[in-house]
């Protein structure tokens, strides 16, 4: 195969390559390393291992089962239920203008996003840019109540726009991220539910990357005692 055409998001926040099938303008494929992350296997000598396998099975066979990547650590998707809120967050940001304003706002940015993978992008700038403004501020004095109270309101704000996606289910690491930050407990429970086999491998990935996810993070802690600190921290909590 030549260089990837473009990219797909995959189900644990690594982008997965596509390829144009040599000699075959109509067809697309990943290669094995993007099969490997489409499984789920994220240990290197599993990683090893199965290449050696598949690569035997393609050349032998022109296929390869999905087996032999479970037999190397790999997984089906992991799909966890979300229920619907009784009582929608939306609903509970009092209604003033200015606050309107920002909440529609948030609304606009998670439903302009085709896909989890370009919404925690966005959400993550997002969340960035906030967390640099309140640094401004003089809190010295309050500044853990602050911390506190600044990771809840982003939190009301992300759950009363994500909301607005209507999901029966989360299905990738990045929708299981944020949906874990939410003010609803439920909807939390799920997403560290989905997270948990994921934190010393593709979350650890993840969350190494992204500085002002773990500052949102360390936050809801505050507000949530039930979020675990590999939620803030990765494997190394």
């Amino acid at each position: 195969m030549s260089s990837p055409l473009g990219y797909i998001p995959g189900p644990y926040g690594k982008p997965i390559a596509v390829f144009q099938v040599d000699g075959m303008p109509d067809d697309f494929a990943h290669d094995f390393d993007g099969c490997m992350d489409i499984a789920g296997i994220h240990d290197p000598k599993a990683r090893e291992r199965c290449f050696a396998e598949i690569s035997g099975a393609w050349k032998e066979k022109g296929r390869v089962a999905f087996d032999v990547f479970l037999k190397h650590g790999g997984r089906k998707v992991p799909r966890l239920r979300l229920e619907r809120p009784e009582k929608p967050a939306y609903f509970d940001i009092p209604n003033d203008a200015k606050i309107n304003e920002v909440k529609e706002n948030w609304v606009s940015l998670v439903l302009d996003q085709p896909d989890w993978a370009s919404r925690s992008c966005a959400l993550l700038e997002v969340l960035r840019d906030n967390a640099e403004k309140a640094a401004e501020w003089d809190v010295a004095s309050d500044a853990d109540v602050f911390h506190t109270v600044h990771a809840l309101s982003m939190s009301i704000l992300l759950t009363s726009a994500i909301e607005h996606l209507c999901e029966a289910e989360i299905d990738c690491l990045e929708a299981a991220a944020f949906y874990a930050l939410t003010t609803h407990d439920q909807w939390s429970e799920a997403g560290i539910e989905w997270l948990r086999p994921f934190r010393f491998t593709w979350f650890k990935d993840w969350i190494s990357e992204r500085p002002a996810y773990r500052e949102f993070a360390s936050g809801m802690r505050t507000v949530n005692p039930d979020i675990p600190a590999w939620v803030e921290k990765g494997g190394r909590a």
